[in-house]
């Protein structure tokens, strides 16, 4: 149980991650456009 736990919140640390990066590549190339 304690197992499915940890991979949960590693899978929900990823997406956050990911999410994170896709926005900061977002605001980066808004930059450089500009």
């Amino acid at each position: 149980m304690l197992g499915l736990f940890t991979v949960v919140i590693a899978i929900l640390a990823a997406v956050v991650a990911v999410t994170a990066a896709g926005i900061i590549v977002v605001r980066v190339t808004r930059r450089v456009r500009q």
